[in-house]
């Protein structure tokens, strides 16, 4: 993980203050997993709809007792598959992806008489992650799609204090 962070800050008239800074940071190999027991895109393709609606005969029935694959037949999907005397198998804990943060951060301060400041704060960031596959089977290792990691985009407040004179 690497973090950076660097702003600069401004007295303004009327005992006002700006800051302005950015802050990111990045993150390499992050662990990822994939579906590994998944068809083609030209096995999809060249099949559609048959995948599922077509049964073939199941080489492992009678094999696999207490599995939902020891019946006379399986679809053509399942038998189409890498691994298919299982359900799904994934392989985790690759350490491939990465995430990446920005934010430019904004702070205006204004004091008025009487002891009362008013405080303006503004984040504008954005946040991705490049750790999930859309279609795991057909993607290629490490052809991630681009998430969101989650952070508002944009945060913005208001606040005020009062110095009571005693």
């Amino acid at each position: 993980l690497h973090s950076f962070t660097g702003g600069v800050q401004d007295g303004l008239p009327f005992r006002s203050v700006i800051e302005v800074s950015y802050s990111g940071s990045r993150s390499r190999n992050v662990p990822t997993s994939k579906n590994v027991n998944s068809i083609t895109a030209e096995q999809y393709l060249a099949n559609g709809t048959n995948l599922t609606g077509t049964t073939v005969a199941n080489p492992y029935a009678g094999l696999l007792p207490g599995s939902s694959l020891n019946g006379a037949t399986m679809t053509l999907q399942q038998s189409l598959l890498p691994y298919p005397q299982f359900t799904g198998v994934t392989e985790t804990g690759r350490s491939i992806g990465k995430a990446r943060y920005d934010a430019l951060l904004i702070r205006l301060e204004k004091r008025l008489s009487a002891g009362l400041t008013v405080l303006f704060t503004g984040t504008l960031s954005d946040s991705t992650t490049f750790t999930a596959y859309q279609n795991s089977g057909f993607d290629q290792l490490g052809q991630f799609i681009i998430r969101d990691g989650g952070t508002p985009p944009r945060q913005f407040n208001l606040s005020s204090t009062y110095n009571l004179p005693f």
